[in-house]
């Protein structure tokens, strides 16, 4: 694509951004919800909900956050909007 097609280029990055905050939120709330659920289970001498919460949840987020750096990226390049390397 070129460089004109801002409307285009903003719409799939604001789809892409309410996705990721979507994820986000739902991974962030749910698995500290579920949590409690699990502090009964005993993991590698931790309740299994405090490692899901304390472990789980932090390296799922930055797993977001790399995909979504990437999706960006790509969506960068495909409207010419990416940086050059």
């Amino acid at each position: 694509m070129i460089r004109d097609d801002r409307h285009g280029y903003w719409t799939r990055t604001r789809r892409l951004m309410a996705g990721a905050l979507v994820v986000w939120l739902a991974a962030g709330l749910g698995l500290n919800l579920l949590a409690g659920d699990l502090g009964e289970r005993i993991m590698f001498g931790y309740p299994a909900g405090f490692l899901l919460a304390a472990l789980g949840s932090p390296v799922l987020l930055v797993g977001l956050a790399f995909w979504f750096a990437d999706r960006q990226d790509r969506l960068d390049r495909d409207h010419g909007m990416a940086e050059e390397d």
